[in-house]
């Protein structure tokens, strides 16, 4: 069997397993394969289904009044970045799918974080796995860093799942087709990726060579 033909066996493997509600994470010795496949996978993944119902004023209040506060002006920066980040597309359609159909006020949308599951999987409440994932970044140096430069220079791309509406990441070198950027992340570091990864948000799927591979604990992988 050919690369390419491996490329695509893989990719349908993935999909069952996405199609199920679990996360994975592939392991490639070389950025070419990484690369393929990153795009192969992005390819067979159904797109998600956009909504604009409520409107994204009213998601962001409803996080704003889910998750909590800090008294540091700095750190409170840090937090509504991250509601930005949860009201991008990807995080966006993955919530609303978990909360059915949205309620269309703060207040009720905001309950709906609180009773619903996320992912419909576990116990785990869409407000208590956000509250987690925060905590998280904010307790890791590079996490903290990276969610810090997204908030000063305004590059929210920075943080995994932000790129688009893309459910796969490559951590690898970007492709050299311009219509394929999306699909990479670029801020290089690992334990903000690993977080993000870890909580229901975001990518359903890393692509990741070697260089990252040490030390990753997570939870489905199919090995190639």
């Amino acid at each position: 069997m050919g690369i390419h033909s491996k490329v695509k066996a893989v990719s349908q493997e993935v999909l069952q397993i996405v199609e199920q509600g679990e996360k994975v994470v592939l392991f490639c010795h070389h950025h070419a394969t990484a690369q393929e496949l990153t795009a192969c996978i992005a390819s067979v993944l159904p797109k998600v289904s956009e909504t604009r119902m409520p409107v994204q004023a009213v998601w962001k209040a409803a996080w704003g009044n889910v998750l909590e506060e800090s008294e540091d002006s700095k750190e409170e920066s840090l937090r509504l970045t991250f509601i930005d980040w949860l009201c991008e597309d990807l995080m966006l359609a993955q919530t609303a799918s978990w909360v059915g159909s949205p309620p269309t006020t703060e207040a009720s949308l905001a309950r709906a974080f609180k009773k619903s599951k996320a992912r419909h999987l576990g116990s785990e409440t869409i407000a208590q796995a956000a509250q987690r994932l925060y905590h998280a970044l904010l307790d890791s140096k590079s996490s903290r860093a990276v969610l810090r430069e997204a908030t000063i220079e305004e590059r929210i791309e920075l943080l995994p799942g932000a790129n688009g509406s893309s459910r796969v990441l490559g951590i690898c070198e970007p492709s050299t087709n311009s219509y394929e950027k999306h699909l990479f992340i670029h801020n290089k570091q690992p334990d903000t990726i690993i977080s993000i990864f870890n909580s229901p948000f975001g990518p359903d799927v890393l692509v990741v060579t070697d260089k990252l591979s040490e030390g990753i604990d997570l939870g489905s992988s199919v090995g190639k």
